[in-house]
């Protein structure tokens, strides 16, 4: 076979290779993450929260600062404003559109743990739902929340 007939069958065969490879990552979900993981805003700094449980009308306010981010993965620390020594840890991932975290106590003798799903508001905003373990009644509880970044001084 001629040497310029194989480059050029060598050429076709990389530029269909080529063509078919950008379209499987184009339409690959777990690739486009994987592109996006670079391009999350940077959500460090203080947030405060707005929640209430379901059954109730009292609201409370938490103070969060997320401390640390790797990509879509965020850590920090919270606490009511009424019970400022009272701490939390959380992990929190963000894909985009939600946030979705879980929280424990920072001291192991206090027993209140949850969870949330919250989604991203036009204002740059977050608002949804959480559940958690209220150790005062012994019940899991739901309730509404709404978290919005604290302006830096």
């Amino acid at each position: 076979m001629n040497s310029q007939i194989i480059a050029a069958l060598i050429g076709a065969t990389a530029t269909v290779a080529a063509s078919v490879l950008a379209f499987v990552l184009r339409s690959n979900p777990v690739i486009d993450r994987l592109v996006h993981l670079g391009k999350y805003p940077d959500w460090r700094g203080r947030w405060e929260s707005n929640w209430k449980y379901l059954d109730d009308d009292i609201e409370e306010i938490s103070v969060i600062e997320i401390k640390k981010q790797r990509g879509g993965r965020m850590y920090g620390e919270f606490h009511t404003k009424n019970v400022p020594a009272q701490v939390f840890l959380f992990d929190a991932t963000y894909n985009g559109r939600f946030i979705t975290s879980t929280w424990r106590p920072k001291d192991t003798h206090i027993v209140d743990y949850g969870a949330s799903f919250l989604e991203i508001q036009g204002d740059g905003s977050f608002q949804g739902y959480f559940a958690e373990f209220d150790w005062s009644s012994n019940k899991v509880r739901p309730g509404r929340l709404l978290v919005r970044r604290l302006a830096t001084t």
